[in-house]
């Protein structure tokens, strides 16, 4: 079972949101985490649902805080390419402790080597694979 066969449509958000922005994006998507994209950098980060919550119970003002000030960056990012196992997904994100991986792809712009995202895969995603192995 590999990634490109389970794969979802990433939720993904430009650099120049802010929390407020990013956290409306969130639940209006009903994801938990967003992924954190531009044309000329790719993947700069990932920003869950925990790291907003934390901005918004220490009373900061969200709007005014940019979504890069609250994201997990790279090279810190756990990600997966399609032609990996779905399995090696799984062991990545219990190894990590997340709830989600960006499916990326590498591109070059401008001689710059960039992972674009093009997909993601979820715990649910993993649920659903193995319902329809026992099936």
């Amino acid at each position: 079972m590999l990634v490109h066969d389970w794969m979802g449509v990433p939720s993904v958000i430009p650099p120049t949101v802010s929390a407020f922005d990013a956290s409306a994006e969130l639940f209006m998507r009903d994801v938990g985490s967003l992924f954190i994209s531009s044309e000329s950098e790719g993947l700069v980060g990932v920003v869950s649902r925990k790291d907003l919550l934390r901005i918004a119970i220490s009373g900061s003002d969200m709007k005014s805080i940019p979504i890069t000030m609250v994201m997990s960056r790279t090279p810190k990012l756990v990600f997966i390419y399609d032609n990996e196992s779905l399995f090696h997904a799984a062991k990545l994100m219990k190894m990590h402790e997340i709830d989600s991986l960006p499916v990326v792809e590498r591109d070059e712009n401008n001689g710059k080597h960039i992972l674009k995202v093009i997909g993601r895969i979820t715990k649910t995603t993993i649920v659903k694979a193995l319902v329809s192995l026992g099936e």
